[in-house]
């Protein structure tokens, strides 16, 4: 069976076409027949259309050279769109980048800390990089280091005697400091045994009920993991092989004969 063929992906698409001029300044993150092509390499992204709720947990998936990357750069304003359109918080990717610098945030896949530095500190010193009026800048590292679970005695402990986990929730609070609307996370759970991944992803489910849409890029995630996404995308040479809820994805697949 042809995946890319499948009716669920085409209505979907059909669905976003339709209701373009309200969800391209409604929703959290939205796309339609997005492509991105490179000089003799093809297409990396080739018509891909997508809407993201505010609020949602929401997983990229696929291999490598899926244009998962290529994807989040578009949207996070790094990367020019060959075609096609795309919104962030209602902000046009194309023209509305220094906007949509001001609602993201991003987490890498690896850790920029500082191993002399305590986790207050590392929170407030990326409050002042990132603008955050002084007057609140305490408050709100106290703020995100109780959402990310690393209040109280945590909050004095310095990067080098944190766990892999804790390290990964100080990286996730960085990049919280701003109060964004839309957070990007590049595999957040890379490294990291499956306890330890679920911590984190519950971590997210909090921040995603708090109102802040959260995008989670993976290239194999666990079961437990890919579990507790709202919902998901999985993308394979650039395209859509499946979108929509994870309570439905698995008995998609089973249809197509994976078990």
């Amino acid at each position: 069976r042809e995946l890319l063929g499948d009716e669920d992906v085409k209505a979907e698409g059909r669905l976003v076409d339709s209701q373009w001029e309200q969800l391209s300044h409604t929703a959290a993150i939205a796309m339609r027949h997005m492509r991105k092509e490179f000089p003799g390499k093809g297409a990396a992204v080739d018509g891909v259309t997508l809407k993201v709720n505010t609020g949602e947990c929401f997983g990229l998936l696929g291999p490598n050279g899926a244009g998962k990357t290529t994807l989040i750069n578009i949207l996070a304003g790094n990367m020019d769109l060959t075609s096609g359109e795309a919104a962030i918080a209602g902000f046009d990717a194309r023209t509305q980048r220094r906007q949509i610098y001001g609602v993201l945030g991003i987490c890498p896949q690896f850790d920029i800390l500082w191993g002399d530095l305590t986790v207050q500190e590392h929170l407030l010193l990326y409050a002042r990089l990132n603008g955050v009026p002084t007057a609140i800048e305490v408050a709100r590292a106290r703020q995100v280091a109780e959402q990310v679970e690393l209040d109280g005695d945590a909050l004095t402990q310095r990067a080098s005697q944190l766990s892999g986990g804790m390290r990964r929730r100080l990286s996730i609070g960085i990049a919280l400091i701003t109060n964004p609307s839309v957070l990007f996370l590049d595999e957040p759970t890379s490294g990291l045994d499956s306890s330890t991944s679920r911590d984190i992803m519950a971590v997210l489910q909090d921040v995603a009920a708090l109102g802040t849409t959260v995008v989670v890029v993976l290239h194999q995630p666990r079961y437990e993991v890919y579990a507790m996404f709202d919902a998901l995308m999985l993308l394979g040479n650039g395209r859509t092989v499946f979108m929509g809820p994870t309570a439905e994805a698995v008995a998609y697949f089973e249809t197509l004969g994976f078990r």
